[in-house]
C-alpha cells in the first residue's frame, strides 16, 4: 500500500531512476512473548537480574520481528522498607525503567492510604486512596482494573491513569489488556481505605464485558491481568483443573 503512492512520485521525477527495491515481506508468523509478574511486594533487589532477562527477550523478538508484552498482576507495593518509605514510588520508578505495558491493581495497592505518613485517613478531607493515585500518576504504564466500583454511583472508578483496560500495538498486532482485582480486596487491605468503593458483582462478567469492548475497538488479542488466585489440591498436571476451586 505504501509503494503505490511512492512509485508515482518517483516516476514523475525521472524515468531514468530505477524503482526502489520492494520492502521485505513481513514474516509469516510473529511471536509475541508475554511476561507476567505478580506480588513483587517491594522486593526491588530482584529487579536488576529480571531486567537483564527482559532485555534479552526483547532483543530476541526484535531480531525475529516479534515483540514483548510485560504485564504485572498487582501487589507491587508493601513488604519492604524500600517500598514503604516512599509509598511505592521507587517501585513505580523501577517499573517505568523496565518498560511495563500495564499492571493490575492488587489489594495491597490500597495499604498506604493518604499521601504521607498516615496509613489511614486522620481527617474527613483526607483522600483514602491518595498514595495509590499518586503512584498511578507517576507511572508510564496504566493500572488497569475493570471490577472496582464507586459505591454511590455503581460505576467503575474514574481515577487518573487507572482505566478498565488498555490497547497497545505489539509487533503490528493490536493487543487489549483487561485488569481485575480479587473480590477479597475490601477485607485484605486496610478496610478503612476501601470505604466508598465496592467490587463488581461478578469479576467474570466485568472482564467479559470489557473484553467485548476491546474487540469492538479492534483488539486482535486480549490479555487478562488479574490479581486473583485459586487453590488446587493436585498440581501434578498443569492443564487439569478438576481439583481447583472454580468459584468466580
Amino acid at each position: 500500500m505504501k509503494a503505490a503512492w511512492g512509485f508515482a512520485v518517483l516516476a514523475a521525477c525521472s524515468t531514468a531512476t530505477s524503482p526502489p527495491a520492494a520492502p521485505p515481506a513481513p514474516p509469516a508468523t510473529r511471536t509475541i512473548t508475554i511476561i507476567g509478574t505478580s506480588d513483587l511486594h517491594g522486593a526491588l533487589e530482584r529487579l536488576p537480574l529480571f531486567g537483564g532477562f527482559v532485555a534479552n527477550l526483547r532483543a530476541a523478538r526484535a531480531a525475529d520481528g516479534g515483540g514483548v508484552l510485560l504485564v504485572d498482576a498487582g501487589d507491587l507495593f508493601q513488604g519492604t522498607l524500600e517500598s514503604n518509605v516512599a509509598e511505592g514510588a521507587d517501585v513505580v520508578r523501577a517499573y517505568n525503567r523496565l518498560g511495563y505495558t500495564a499492571s493490575a491493581v492488587g489489594n495491597h495497592e490500597f495499604d498506604y492510604g493518604p499521601v504521607g505518613p498516615d496509613a489511614t485517613p486522620q481527617s474527613p478531607d483526607a483522600d483514602r486512596r491518595g498514595a495509590l493515585k499518586a503512584r498511578a500518576r507517576e507511572a508510564t504504564f496504566p493500572f488497569v482494573v475493570a471490577n472496582i466500583l464507586d459505591e454511590q454511583t455503581g460505576k467503575r472508578i474514574d481515577w487518573p491513569n487507572m482505566p478498565a483496560s488498555a490497547i497497545v500495538e505489539v509487533a503490528g498486532v493490536t493487543v487489549g489488556i483487561v485488569g481485575a482485582s480479587t473480590e477479597a480486596t475490601p477485607t485484605t487491605t486496610m478496610p478503612v481505605n476501601f470505604v466508598g468503593l465496592k467490587m463488581a458483582p461478578s469479576a467474570a462478567e466485568a472482564i467479559a464485558d470489557e473484553a467485548k469492548r476491546l474487540r469492538a475497538r479492534g483488539a486482535q488479542l486480549v490479555v487478562l491481568a488479574m490479581h486473583a488466585g485459586s487453590e488446587c489440591r493436585d498440581n501434578h498436571e498443569p492443564d487439569d483443573l478438576s481439583s481447583c476451586d472454580r468459584r468466580d
